[in-house]
């Protein structure tokens, strides 16, 4: 079965987004303040999935993702409906990772970086 595209994902899904990762040559590393969170030196995939109404899961280029913000690409956008994301972060010493909960929003790839 092929996975649905993202513009085509049914009107009442939660959309959700595992936005990219570092390249493996790289140690992943990231920048936040209180409004803005910078994942640098981002890989080019981006994996997604839906939980609702039926699980799809898949992986999009960076500027495929970057083209769902726009109006064009139907009425359940990104722009019109941001997604959630969770951050997980390992801390050496600790049993768990720490999580984060995020609504992505006014996302800008700077030049390796998401913003």
């Amino acid at each position: 079965m092929m996975p649905q595209s993202l513009a085509n994902a049914p009107k009442h899904s939660s959309r959700n987004a595992a936005v990219g990762r570092a390249p493996r040559s790289a140690p992943p590393l990231l920048k936040a303040d209180d409004n803005t969170l910078r994942l640098i030196n981002m890989g080019q995939q981006t994996l997604y999935f839906f939980h609702r109404p039926v699980r799809i899961a898949g992986h999009l280029t960076m500027p495929a993702y970057m083209d769902e913000w726009k109006a064009g690409e139907g009425p359940n956008n990104f722009s019109a409906n941001p997604p959630n994301a969770t951050l997980s972060v390992y801390e050496a010493g600790r049993n768990e990772n720490t999580l984060a909960v995020i609504e992505i929003s006014h996302p800008v790839i700077d030049p390796k970086d998401l913003v």
